[in-house]
This record gives structure tokens, C-alpha cells and sequence, in this order.
């Protein structure tokens, strides 16, 4: 009979040992600050200008610096989005010959680059002209 108790102790003990020990795990332990942040400090665009060809992409990423900045989102647009189409970070691709400029800016607005942009015909279509 007494062993039975002392079972039965152990089980009520170990029950109340795990539904305690998340609110005691960490009891004792030293606080820890929160990492701190690094703040944006400036944008850039890989290109301050690029020409591209319809139906042809080329490299052209920005970038938030530092890059340890703790944000490192960052908003964009093209003037003429019908002109160029961007990937967000890796290429532009020359959709019509014309004109238009891509501006990124820092998550928080205080930071900004800008990257002129040229689409030229296909090469195809500048040889038929020219005959």
C-alpha cells in the first residue's frame, strides 16, 4: 500500500513539474538586453544609368547599407512601369523603347537612390531602320 502512495506521489509530482517548468525555466538566469539596432544610414542602386534592349534584362540590385542594418526592407518604382519591369533586387528587362527612372527608398522613407533607365529597340528592329 505504501508503495502505491509513493507512485502515486511521484506521478502528482512530475505532473506538477511539467506543467510549471515553462514558467520556471529561466528563473535565476541573467536578463539579456535586446540586440541592439543598427539603423539605416543609406540606399544605392548598383547603376546611376543603364541602357537595355526590349525583350533583354540586365543586373541592377540595390542596396541598404550598412548591410548589418537591422532593416533591410526597402520600397521601389518605376516612373514608367510600362517601359521597364523590375524584379525587386536582381534585373531590369527592357519592355518598350522609352524612358523611365527607378527609385528605391529606405523602409523608414529617410533614404533614397534613383537609376536612370534606357530601353532601345531590339537590335533587329535598329538594322531594319537603318536599311
Amino acid at each position: 500500500m505504501k508503495r502505491k502512495k509513493t507512485l502515486l506521489k511521484l506521478d502528482v509530482l512530475l505532473s506538477l513539474w511539467i506543467a510549471c517548468a515553462p514558467f520556471v525555466k529561466g528563473m535565476g538566469e541573467e536578463k539579456k538586453d535586446p540586440p541592439e539596432e543598427i539603423p539605416v544610414t543609406g540606399m544605392s542602386i548598383s547603376r546611376a544609368s543603364i541602357v537595355v534592349r526590349v525583350g533583354e534584362s540586365k543586373p541592377l540590385t540595390a542596396s541598404v547599407y550598412p548591410e548589418n542594418a537591422t532593416e533591410q526592407r526597402f520600397f521601389w518604382e518605376l516612373s514608367n512601369p510600362l517601359v521597364a519591369s523590375w524584379d525587386g533586387g536582381l534585373s531590369i528587362y527592357g519592355n518598350k523603347p522609352g524612358n523611365t527612372v527607378l527609385t528605391v527608398w529606405s523602409f523608414n522613407g529617410k533614404f533614397r537612390a534613383s537609376c536612370g533607365i534606357t530601353v532601345i529597340p531590339r537590335e533587329e528592329e535598329t538594322n531594319n531602320i537603318n536599311q
